[in-house]
């Protein structure tokens, strides 16, 4: 029922009564049952010490099944713990001691398949479980029958043999309700909902699940009950009913919230962000999922950790980052691959397929897609199928004729392929195209490393070409030392006519007839060299020449660069994002005690109170630091909302200056806001522009002293010349630049910002504007993130943003965004 706290207190209150009596089977039985409750709490050292001395009183009185019960509970603690190797060792011992006892024999069999399902080791699930069930079979022994089965069924069900599931799992239920055991059949129902929701059953799955949410309730099952509330949001997730499965998912996560089921609350978890996904709300689906994947790898689900890695990359596929969903992809498929999760496995695929078409790569998505739709065909999973042959459906309409490929344009394939690929998979599909074109046999790219030195980044093979061995490297080793030494491409057309190469062992050996090799410069500096041969000669192909290698290595050159340069700017931002993130939680603690600590003055003496504020107040300016942390690193990524609409100025003046009001009041500061015509609408991101606003006062009123004035104003002017010569908002479809020559005018709204504060001198105002920048005169407390970023946000808005001050004499912040003209 959820009530741990009442359990743990009667069962120890047993305990002292069983050890008062001498009664060692009662004995060991609590010690069983205080560690099964133990473990719910995630006190798993207690845990284990219970089931230790219940094991060693069971076994002294002779009590086999429960010392078998009591190694299970250890062996469920440590899959807790995520150690499914500790468990399975547990469990194999005992296996090994039962042996001769079918009975107890049965009952580590049940466990060690539980254990396994658990530990994603499904074939030795399904081992130990195929041998309990007959053993139970024998031994008449109904209810553990039912419940091999039932985990059987289970393991068949990760592997994807679902027809087998199916058996399994629907004898189970009417095993149950034969025997009239409604306990297990909640459970029966809850699986056969989840099946029949993969297979594609909707109605009928709601049917089981509504039948075993009704019989959770008349047993008291709340933890099956909220995992049927969860199950059923899938389903209505799967029907289109998105409030109706943040009904269900909300409900779920509140119940295992409350009674502490860390595993389901991580499955409910994600399937709100997959809610958040749908509903388009992805950036704060991505916050939520990446929390979560920690969560469950702390937690050892594996399984769980994959599903979230995977929806993590579709998130940022629906954004647009394309190498960060490959590379949740493919840690995803570590994990997964881990566990043999044959529908998960599937799932995966489908999201590689959708990334491969999401970069414009047709022919590896329609290559992947044959394998994946046979996979869901297998299965049976129909919505699943579904989705995969619309997918092929899509492709094979939108596919172009086939084109001969020595008519593709090589150069331009690697220009596009330059600016949405990593260095490998550049280098990889580059090769390919290289030796599809030219029809040599095999191709090699060296990279400089930082040191200057030669390094092998990639090497490709034609079809039927034999691959490198260590004897080649005479002829190419010697090729290519000379092509880095003297800068100078070299081409053989025929080395049996080349009297310093033909006897070579390497030419020879693989009856070489040509070889090309050009170096690779960027910004005139030699970073790498590309190397290609083949045992034909160029009278018996069409191929390239060596102008094609040459101008080939420089655009490969210039994108290794480019992809270099992405590379590093994506880490900075993401140990950027990564530093903040882990920054902000311990910050939510400290905030919190130090407000707690000065909240009773009565209690604490002004120097500690003293100490409290300072402490509350140095957490504030560093949590702003880190928010303008993960704010700069989003728009790095290019992870921002530029959506834009016509919005009421002075409405939102109002609200931005609304929350500073009673700092103003408490520092004494008048605040002042006016328009200077009502309903002035501009044409943008109101959000975005909030946030400017926001930081223009949270500066006006750190700098201006008691006493001081801020005053906020905004009316609409007409500009010409120079400064109507900004582009318009920024748009993802187009760009149309404005002639600066053109007597321009345009009107826009201008908002000013302006303190009564010290002041600042030009060169700080010059500088103001950059990242990073602060200006000693007014100097802050933060790391000049805001305006840097605020300047961002009105240059995508095709505004301009500026500063009027002198020393002494305050500061005025202006900046201009379009006039809505609707």
């Amino acid at each position: 029922l959820g009530d741990g706290e009442t359990s743990l207190a009667r069962l120890m209150t047993a305990l002292e009564s069983a050890r008062r009596a001498h009664f060692s089977v009662a004995e060991a039985q609590c010690h069983w049952q205080i560690a099964r409750v133990l473990m719910y709490r995630a006190e798993y050292k207690t845990a284990t010490e219970h089931a230790i001395a219940g094991d060693l009183v069971a076994r002294a009185a002779n009590a086999d099944h429960i010392a078998a019960d009591l190694t299970s509970i250890r062996a469920d603690i440590e899959l807790y713990r995520g150690d499914t190797d500790a468990a399975l060792a547990l469990l194999t011992t005992a296996e090994a001691d039962a042996e001769g006892n079918d009975p107890l024999l049965a009952e580590i069999l049940l466990r060690v398949g539980r254990a396994a399902i658990h530990g994603g080791d499904y074939p030795r699930a399904v081992d130990a479980l195929t041998r309990a069930v007959p053993l139970n079979r024998r031994l008449g022994r109904v209810t553990k029958l039912a419940r091999a089965e039932n985990n059987l069924g289970a393991a068949y069900f990760f592997l994807g043999q679902w027809q087998k599931t199916r058996a399994h799992w629907e004898s189970f239920r009417r095993t149950c309700e034969r025997l009239g055991e409604r306990s297990e059949l909640v459970n029966a129902e809850n699986n056969l909902g989840s099946l029949y929701r993969e297979l594609g059953e909707l109605d009928k799955a709601l049917v089981s699940l509504d039948r075993g949410e009704a019989l959770a309730a008349e047993t008291g099952h709340a933890h099956m009950a909220a995992m049927i509330r969860g199950n059923r949001g899938e389903v209505l997730h799967r029907q289109g009913d998105i409030p109706g499965a943040r009904a269900c998912f909300t409900a779920a996560v509140s119940e295992f919230e409350r009674i502490g089921a860390a595993d389901d609350l991580i499955e409910n978890r994600r399937r709100l962000c997959e809610l958040e996904v749908s509903a388009g709300r992805v950036e704060v689906a991505l916050d939520r999922l990446i929390d979560l994947a920690r969560e469950a790898q702390s937690a050892g689900s594996r399984l769980e950790e994959g599903i979230i890695h995977r929806v993590c990359a579709g998130a940022l596929r629906i954004q647009g980052d394309l190498d960060s969903a490959t590379w949740f992809c493919d840690r995803a498929g570590e994990i997964l691959a881990t566990i043999g999760a044959r529908y998960e496995q599937a799932r995966l695929e489908m999201e590689r397929i959708d990334i491969a078409i999401a970069r414009g790569d047709t022919s590896e998505a329609v290559s992947r897609l044959d394998a994946v739709t046979n996979d869901f065909a297998e299965m049976g999973a129909r919505i699943e199928l579904a989705r995969a042959r619309e997918r092929q459906a899509r492709l094979s309409a939108a596919r172009p004729a086939a084109r001969d490929p020595g008519d593709v344009d090589l150069l331009v394939e690697l220009s596009h392929a330059s600016a949405i690929l990593d260095i490998d998979r550049l280098l990889e599909r580059a090769l390919d195209k290289l030796l599809t074109l030219s029809h040599f046999g095999r191709a090699f790219i060296l990279l400089l490393d930082q040191d200057g030195r030669p390094r092998e980044r990639m090497r490709r093979l034609g079809p039927g070409s034999r691959s490198f061995a260590k004897d080649d490297a005479e002829l190419s080793g010697s090729i290519v030392r000379r092509v880095a030494a003297t800068g100078q491409s070299v081409a053989y057309t025929d080395i049996a006519a080349e009297e310093a190469l033909k006897d070579q062992k390497s030419v020879i050996a693989l009856g070489l007839k040509q070889v090309m090799c050009a170096p690779m410069r960027a910004h005139g500096r030699l970073i790498g060299v590309v190397y290609i041969d083949s045992r034909r000669l160029a009278a018996q192909r069409h191929g390239i020449d060596l102008a094609v290698l040459e101008a080939f290595a420089a655009h490969t050159a210039l994108a290794v660069e480019a992809a270099r340069l992405r590379a590093e700017e994506a880490r900075k931002t993401e140990l950027m994002a990564i530093l903040a993130h882990e920054i902000r939680n311990p910050l939510g603690g400290i905030l919190g005690y130090s407000e707690i600590g000065a909240a009773d003055r009565s209690k604490i003496s002004d120097e500690a109170l003293l100490l409290f504020s300072r402490i509350h107040r140095d957490a504030q300016r560093l949590r702003r630091l880190v928010d303008n942390i993960l704010e700069l690193s989003r728009h790095e990524a290019g992870k921002v909302d530029w959506s834009l609409t016509s919005f009421s100025i002075d409405r939102l003046l109002e609200d931005g200056t609304a929350s500073y009001r009673p700092v103003c009041a408490h520092k004494g500061i008048r605040l002042e806001v006016s328009c200077a015509e009502p309903n002035l609408a501009a044409l943008g991101n109101p959000d975005r522009v909030l946030q400017v606003v926001a930081n223009l006062l949270s500066n006006a009123v750190k700098f201006t002293p008691a006493g001081g004035v801020i005053r906020v104003t905004a009316r609409r002017e007409t500009v010409a010349g120079d400064d109507a010569t900004i582009p318009p908002p920024f748009s993802e479809d187009a760009w149309a630049p404005v002639d600066a020559t053109a007597e321009v005018e345009r009107q826009v709204i201008r908002v000013d910002v302006s303190d009564t504060g010290p002041g600042m001198s030009e060169e700080i105002r010059e500088s103001l504007f950059q990242k990073f920048a602060q200006g000693k005169a007014r100097k802050s407390a933060g790391v000049g993130l805001g305006l840097y970023i605020s300047r961002e946000i009105i240059h995508r808005h095709g505004g301009t943003i500026w500063v009027d001050s002198e020393p002494g004499s305050g500061a005025t912040f202006s900046f201009r965004i379009p006039q809505s003209t609707t």
